[in-house]
């Protein structure tokens, strides 16, 4: 599970649970040309995008950082 962090506060959120063999096996369909990607493209970029703001927010003691 995790905390979300808000405008609003904190509250504890539900982590869902993967299925990363299933990923891995679609993704591996993808490259061979057999089926499609497992994550669209754009969302990929979207949450490195994220990953990358919350880095840069940590660096700066929690500030908030605009994507």
């Amino acid at each position: 599970d995790g905390l979300l962090v808000d405008d609003t506060g904190a509250r504890p959120v539900a982590s869902l649970p993967g299925d990363w063999g299933r990923f891995y096996e679609q993704f591996a369909a993808a490259v061979r040309g057999e089926g499609p990607v497992p994550v669209e493209p754009a969302d990929a970029v979207a949450v490195a995008r994220a990953l990358e703001a919350a880095v840069v927010s940590s660096d700066r003691g929690g500030a908030l950082v605009t994507l």
